[in-house]
């Protein structure tokens, strides 16, 4: 089993969990985020925080911060999945990249 990081405690990494969660695939599934109470660190503990997550994705709205958080992640080597829900539809001729969240 893997452990995930979400960047990001609002709404959008709200929804990154549930989809997360549907698909069973990760023991563990944490937040950073440096204003919520319920992360378990600051943006700034990201790359400490790569020896107990082995994967991890940005759940930002802001797109230009979102791709550019990805890019830090990759280099510090997390690995980026795709979360897709388990009730998702997804058209086999479909191009889905690293990082994306695909929802019902």
């Amino acid at each position: 089993m893997k452990n995930l990081l979400i960047i990001g405690a609002g709404q959008y990494g709200m929804v990154a969990k549930e989809i997360a969660e549907s698909m069973r695939c990760f023991e563990r599934i944490d937040f950073v985020d440096d204003a919520s109470d319920i992360a378990v660190g600051k943006l700034g503990d990201i790359e400490k925080l790569i020896h107990e997550y082995d994967s991890a994705v940005v759940a930002i709205g802001n797109s230009e911060l979102r791709l550019n958080l990805i890019k830090r992640l990759c280099e510090i080597g997390y690995e980026v999945p795709t979360l897709i829900h388990e009730r998702a539809y997804v058209s086999p001729s479909a191009k889905i990249d690293m990082g994306c969240f695909i929802e019902p």
